[in-house]
């Protein structure tokens, strides 16, 4: 996610925003750009337009901006209605958990981090983004067992454990 704000990120600026304007009664949705969070007006009969109050003021910028901004999105990844298209409440919270995810992984809690990326992944199912992070979560759950080359092949140490005396002949 990009910060180049002071305060907010934004996956917790544009959540303000629309606390505040759901309130007031305003068609307000959140969308993604590819490592961003934004949110939109769409009051489903004229274009939506976007906002962007995650860096310094309030920027309203067109679709085909974050078509390369902060990521490149691809013809391709619009297919599976993931970036840049208003989200459903299901959706968002998908968002949210995702973002939890994150910081459970940050902290070393895989297997929670692991079970927010699914409860993310069941709410969006077309999203990718959600499939590879808990394709990450499942590697630092289960890393790969390493031997150093040259070293002597010792099983027991990928536990923990010293290597088991050898019996005598």
């Amino acid at each position: 996610m990009v910060n180049d704000s002071i305060g907010g990120t934004c996956v917790s600026m544009p959540v303000v925003d629309l606390a505040i304007g759901r309130r007031l009664g305003y068609p307000l949705k959140l969308a993604l750009a590819r490592e961003h969070v934004f949110w939109r007006w769409d009051d489903g009969r004229s274009p939506p337009m976007n906002f962007n109050n995650a860096g310094r003021g309030l920027r309203s910028d067109p679709d085909e901006f974050y078509r390369s901004w902060p990521r490149p999105i691809t013809d391709e990844d619009l297919k599976h209605r993931e970036f840049l298209v208003s989200l459903t409440p299901a959706e968002e919270l998908a968002v949210f958990l995702a973002a939890r995810g994150h910081c459970l992984m940050a902290n070393g809690r895989y297997k929670d981090a692991l079970e927010a990326y699914r409860a993310a992944a069941d709410r969006h199912p077309p999203a990718t983004a959600y499939r590879i992070f808990i394709a990450e979560a499942n590697a630092a759950l289960n890393p790969p067992i390493l031997v150093q080359p040259g070293a002597p092949r010792n099983p027991w140490a990928n536990f923990g454990m010293p290597e088991p005396p050898m019996p005598r002949r």
